[in-house]
């Protein structure tokens, strides 16, 4: 199984710094941003991963970047929003865009933990259909044409 990453998307240093400690503290493997840009910047690698991001940073917003991401990564990256500014309008469009959760500031640290397990759980259900898929690809692909016909 692989170990998915978390990447926390937030400008304010000290709650990025927290969010981290905690992840970390329960064995994620996390990585931080000061924000959005410098997130994609260096866009990570990895095929499956969570995200947490704030809505307002400067530069790009919080939604400007889930709206991105999700033509990017589709849902092998769900996204988790927290925000200090929670509107029902907007987070019933993020919600509709692919966002898995809406956390408002401040947050309870169980709340936090709570939604990155469900999402990193979620990633793994996703790996072991994935897997099971390639090996039923495999095993069709090595059939003789004999086979294939019985099958």
């Amino acid at each position: 199984m692989t170990q998915h990453s978390v990447f926390v998307i937030d400008d304010d240093q000290a709650l990025r710094d927290s969010l981290l400690m905690l992840l970390r503290g329960e064995g994620i493997r996390a990585r931080g941003f000061p924000s959005a840009t410098a997130f994609l910047d260096a866009l990570p690698e990895e095929k499956t991963a969570c995200v947490i991001t704030d809505l307002r940073m400067p530069q790009m917003e919080g939604a400007e970047l889930i709206r991105h991401l999700s033509r990017l990564r589709g849902e092998t990256w769900p996204v988790i929003v927290i925000t200090g500014h929670a509107e029902v309008p907007l987070a019933v469009q993020l919600m509709k865009a692919g966002v898995v959760d809406f956390i408002e500031k401040p947050f309870d640290p169980n709340r936090i933990l709570e939604a990155v397990r469900g999402c990193l759980s979620a990633l793994e259900r996703q790996e072991v259909e994935s897997e099971a898929r390639e090996e039923a690809t495999s095993r069709l692909a090595s059939l003789t044409p004999r086979e294939r016909q019985v099958f």
